[in-house]
């Protein structure tokens, strides 16, 4: 009997996983399913028809969870006037949903974490829409163009417990402070705001997302909360008077290219207890511990002699960069790492440096001259592009 009930496990389970599929297949619905790589969990891709009215995205399909809407999924599908969606899924790709005209509410389920950008744009009979706790990032222009946008008044607009975006002109010289319980800053949600002098953050905001605070050219401090944990790129690009910045011992996952056109920045500091993170030596810069890799810095950097790679993007757009020596540690420069320093006239490069990357001195018009040393072995693509005045270079033998 015992050798019977297993047999007749392993055949169940053998069903089960031929009830797998692979590729992309089509449901009754007309909705496209594509297989994820870990044999478990499929996506949406598609919709065969842009004209079905009512869908509903089960939990799971031959086998698979559904765990996200995948880019461009529904994308046109006017006649879509109402979508179930499954309480698996985790993500919204982008434009997932994009100019669908006919939809006028969305329940999005607790799990949910992640809403690309436009993935709801222009859906303009979009009148309700509800947030769950658990997303910890909107993407830009992501619910813009829909009739609960359109029709919220001028001046900071929230979506659940998230500062969705400033709409309308911020008059100048404005202060203000984010409301408590607000969890995360989306994508852009400040951009360009000139008139923004300075803000106060609540203790709960955990998320600050890609250019949230870019081109608000009077903004000359901000206090990140001790929960924050996430701080997307270019957050703080062209914030032309801000003048320092703390990276609180919470903060363990920041993207790129963060200051880049920040001309006046001249303090930066990581609290000793990050455990990712950390500002050694008063270096005036953000170091990833672990890879002793530079990510971003600012005009009074002085890069220490433990660390080993200057990263992509770290001194972009620093104008105001004159000169700078790299130590002799350092064995890789990133890609964009000083393009657009148009006031360098001088560096300094190791003897052990290997690499240097694409466009990674692009626009140093500066520059005049430089020396390039016997270890390196690999020039990135348009690496001194725009070097308009440099008229000497010495390459290595190698």
């Amino acid at each position: 009997m015992k050798r019977l009930l297993t047999s007749a496990a392993l055949l169940l389970c053998s069903i089960a996983m031929l009830a797998q599929f692979t590729g992309t297949v089509t449901d009754e619905q007309g909705v496209q399913y594509t297989a994820n790589d870990d044999e478990t969990t499929c996506y949406v891709s598609g919709h065969a028809s842009e004209y079905s009215s009512s869908i509903v995205i089960p939990e799971s399909y031959e086998g698979r969870n559904v765990t996200s809407i995948g880019d461009y999924a529904f994308s046109g599908c006017s006649g879509l006037t109402s979508i179930t969606l499954p309480e698996t899924l985790t993500g919204l790709g982008e434009f997932a949903f994009m100019y669908c005209s006919g939809l006028t509410s969305i329940t999005l389920s607790e799990g949910l974490t992640s809403i690309e950008r436009c993935a709801f744009f222009g859906c303009t009979s979009l009148a309700s829409i509800n947030i769950p706790s658990s997303v910890t990032s909107i993407g830009e222009v992501a619910f813009s163009e829909t009739a609960w946008y359109n029709g919220q008044p001028d001046g900071l607009v929230y979506l659940g417990k998230w500062a969705y975006k400033y709409k309308g002109e911020m008059p100048l010289n404005t202060s203000m402070s984010l409301l408590e319980g607000t969890l995360g800053i989306a994508d852009r949600a400040f951009e360009k705001c000139t008139g923004l002098t300075s803000i106060t953050l609540p203790e709960g905001l955990t998320s600050i997302g890609y250019r949230a605070f870019a081109g608000c050219t009077g903004l000359t401090a901000i206090t990140l909360p001790e929960n924050l944990t996430n701080l997307g790129s270019s957050a703080f690009s062209d914030c032309s008077s801000l003048s320092s910045i703390y990276i609180p011992a919470g903060l363990t996952n920041i993207d790129g290219y963060l200051f880049s056109n920040c001309m006046s920045l001249t303090t930066i500091v990581v609290d000793s207890n990050n455990p990712v993170y950390d500002s050694r030596d008063n270096c005036n810069a953000i170091i990833e511990t672990s890879s002793n890799t530079l990510i971003a810095g600012c005009k009074t950097t002085v890069v220490p002699s433990s660390v080993t790679t200057i990263g992509s993007w770290s001194f972009s757009g620093l104008s105001g960069l004159t000169s700078f020596t790299i130590p002799e540690g350092v064995t890789s420069i990133g890609d964009y790492a000083f393009s657009g320093c148009s006031g360098l006239t001088s560096i300094t490069l190791p003897e052990g440096l290997t690499s240097i990357g694409s466009s990674a001195f692009s626009g140093c018009t500066g520059l005049t001259s430089i020396t390039l040393q016997e270890g390196l072995t690999s020039i990135g693509n348009r690496a001194f592009a725009g070097c308009t005045g440099l008229t000497a270079i010495t390459l290595p033998e190698n």
